[in-house]
């Protein structure tokens, strides 16, 4: 009887081993250990003796461990409230951002994209539209260049971007204007970083205007700001310390500080209006700003001495139809431009 020996496969190392494949259950396990890790020291039971994992409960009558299993609860609660009150600060500044944007090309406007930087060296990018066409630049030659125009920027409210000022753009360049939209930070294609409903971005709108009147085609003693929500709290910050804003288009702006930390901060159940001014506080500390400042009460004197236009509050927020641009571009032309180009802009 003859034995036959085993043999080995020679093609099994051919056999290529496939990957198990983690479901998204399998890569939480790490957090699900420490979850319930948690909870087992949070939800152990103080009337028994028993042993947790080398935590040994202290002996006594039942009533004293009970008392210290409940104060040893209660010392985590302000441990939850400070990170429920962070992540209320944390998710009301920095609102979803859209990164598709539609630029002045797509209404047959040239623009210049300018990269800007701000005091405190945040990186902003804008659309820059000259008033000169390049046909008016070969009639005009010299003459054209050497002339000055005023300029207006456009600031567009908390959570969107450049792109909600577009509709004003071709109206103010057909009116004679400079134009400027800023993204604001945080917002398209700007740098990320945390949004404070106009208080930071007074930063973003002296930028803006910096970079204006350094143009030598831009009037730097007829300059105007459009701005809409926290926009135009910006614009209103920043015309307070510069007196080269002429005139502000104010559209919805932010009534007051705390009113908007309401909308976008607080929690939004009355069981917790307890936390507001614990989610102000916190505000107010981690961007080093004070939400007062956006009151419109503070800024009567300025609104008084300066040309403003507040959009009618009865409409939405940036409906900028045909009528109110042609009502804005009327405002600024009498705000800004000689009297005989604003006659003819009015008639």
């Amino acid at each position: 009887m003859s034995m036959q020996r085993p043999i080995m496969n020679p093609t099994w190392m051919d056999l290529e081993v496939q990957p198990v494949k983690r479901t998204w259950w399998d890569r939480l396990r790490p957090l699900r250990r420490v979850m319930r890790f948690a909870g087992k020291i949070l939800l152990w039971d103080p009337l028994t003796r028993t042993r947790f994992r080398g935590l040994r409960i202290e002996d006594g009558t039942p009533w004293e461990r009970f008392c210290r299993g409940l104060l040893y609860r209660l010392t985590f609660i302000p441990v939850f409230v400070a990170l429920t009150i962070a992540a209320l600060v944390y998710a009301g500044t920095h609102p979803r951002q859209n990164t598709a944007e539609i630029d002045p090309n797509s209404q047959g406007i040239y623009y210049e994209p300018v990269t800007l930087r701000t005091d405190d060296g945040v990186r902003l990018e804008a659309w820059l539209v000259p008033v000169l066409e390049a046909d008016q630049v070969l009639r005009e030659k010299e003459m054209a260049l050497r002339t000055s125009h005023p300029a207006v920027l456009l600031v567009h409210d908390y959570g969107q971007d450049r792109q909600q000022m577009l509709p004003l753009v071709k109206p103010l360049h057909e009116a004679g204007f400079v134009v400027m939209a800023v993204a604001m930070r945080g917002c398209g294609q700007s740098e990320a970083r945390s949004s404070t409903f106009g208080l930071l971005e007074e930063n973003d709108v002296k930028a803006a205007i910096s970079v204006l009147r350094k143009r030598n085609f831009v009037d730097p003693k007829k300059l105007a700001v459009i701005g809409v929500g926290a926009g135009a709290n910006a614009a209103l910050l920043a015309a307070d310390d510069d007196a080269s804003v002429k005139a502000l288009v104010l559209d919805h702006p932010e009534a007051s500080g705390n009113q908007v930390l309401d909308a976008r901060v607080s929690p939004k159940y009355a069981a917790f209006n307890w936390m507001k001014p614990m989610c102000k506080w916190a505000f107010e500390l981690t961007y080093q700003v004070h939400a007062d400042d956006l009151d419109l009460s503070k800024y009567r004197d300025l609104m008084s001495s300066r040309k403003v236009l507040m959009l009618d509050d009865r409409r939405r927020p940036a409906d900028f139809n045909l009528r109110t641009s042609k009502d804005i571009c009327r405002f600024l032309s009498a705000s800004l431009l000689p009297e005989d180009v604003a006659a003819l802009d009015r008639k």
